[in-house]
This record gives C-alpha cells, sequence and structure tokens, in this order.
C-alpha cells in the first residue's frame, strides 16, 4: 500500500516538475517575444520619426515663408484670399506635423525606458 503511494507521489511530482519546466520555457519564450517586438516597434517608430522630421521641416519652411508674404501684403488680402486659405491649410498641417512628432518621440522614450527595465 505504501510503495503504491509513493509511486504515486513520486509520478505527480515528475509531472510538476516537468510542467515547471515547460512553463519557465514559455514564459522565457514569451520574454524573447517581446524583446523582438520591442525593437520591431523602436525601428519601425524611429523610422518613422525620421519622415516626420523631414515633412515638419518643409512645413515649417512653407509656412513661415507664406505667412511673411501673407503679412507683408496683409492691407490687400481678405480672410478669404487664396493665398490666407493656404496659409491656414499649411498651419493645420504644421501642427498635425507637430503633434505626430511629439507623440512618436514619446513611443520612442517609452519603448526604451521598458527595454532597460526589462534588461535590470
Amino acid at each position: 500500500m505504501t510503495r503504491k503511494i509513493l509511486t504515486l507521489l513520486l509520478g505527480l511530482l515528475m509531472i510538476a516538475a516537468c510542467a515547471d519546466r515547460s512553463r519557465r520555457a514559455e514564459i522565457e519564450e514569451r520574454q524573447e517575444d517581446l524583446e523582438k517586438h520591442q525593437k520591431k516597434e523602436l525601428r519601425k517608430a524611429q523610422r518613422e520619426l525620421a519622415e516626420v522630421d523631414s515633412l515638419l521641416e518643409i512645413a515649417r519652411f512653407e509656412h513661415d515663408t507664406l505667412h511673411a508674404w501673407v503679412m507683408s501684403h496683409a492691407t490687400s488680402l481678405t480672410e478669404t484670399s487664396d493665398e490666407v486659405l493656404r496659409l491656414n491649410q499649411l498651419r493645420a498641417h504644421r501642427d498635425s506635423l507637430e503633434v505626430r512628432w511629439n507623440t512618436l518621440g514619446a513611443k520612442i522614450k517609452y519603448i526604451k525606458k521598458k527595454m532597460e527595465e526589462d534588461e535590470d
């Protein structure tokens, strides 16, 4: 009787040990997948930030140039003049690019912070 109980307990312990190893392997696999995903997202955000930065520089230049022209001709223009309407469109475009630039910068900073935390 005790031999059967010992055999049963030994079998249960072996099953538990195997399950524990399999859980550890699964956790390690998930951790590796997370690291790969973080690196992929970081590279993607960095590429996108570079693109947005270039577009933002162009938008700022176009806006500033047209703004200077509109201001120098302000007495002869109305609110519905093509140049004024274009200036408003450029301002909205520039502002949306600035928001995107800030968002991507924050995303990159967050991903890097999480990666550092995971290393510790």
